[in-house]
């Protein structure tokens, strides 16, 4: 059984003919691949010894499975990874210099534990608000 798909020809217009011959071959793939995850989303679902039948919501879950494995995830800019580190670095640091008996007779410990402190509330504020 042949499916054909419809596309109005003012869509096609300024389509050349290997464009419209690559459209189609690749529209077939793509019907193809969503044919074959439907199938086995399916094959997931279906109870032992139940009939196979891929339904509307099968194939709306094999589109959204489909486009979410399209996505291309964007690649951290270094300048995050580094604000990350120095985040973590500085967390850790500034744990190792906390004195909870007090610094009474360690003012470089307290200078030194503020100033790591800050560092790391910086550096993990600036890399929230410029994550995303």
């Amino acid at each position: 059984m042949n499916f054909n798909i419809d596309i109005d020809d003012t869509n096609l217009a300024n389509l050349s003919n290997g464009a419209k011959s690559k459209l189609q071959e690749q529209t077939q793939e793509y019907a193809n691949d969503l044919l074959k995850e439907a199938a086995l989303i399916e094959e997931g679902d279906r109870q032992e010894g139940a009939n196979s039948e891929i339904t509307s919501n099968i194939i709306m879950r094999a589109v959204r499975v489909r486009r979410n494995r399209n996505l291309i995830e964007r690649k951290t800019p270094k300048w995050l990874i580094v604000c990350k580190f120095i985040s973590t670095v500085s967390w850790a640091i500034s744990g190792f210099l906390f004195d909870p008996s007090g610094y009474q007779d360690n003012f470089a410990g307290l200078i030194s534990f503020i100033i790591c402190f800050a560092i790391a509330c910086i550096s993990t504020a600036f890399e929230l608000f410029k994550e995303k």
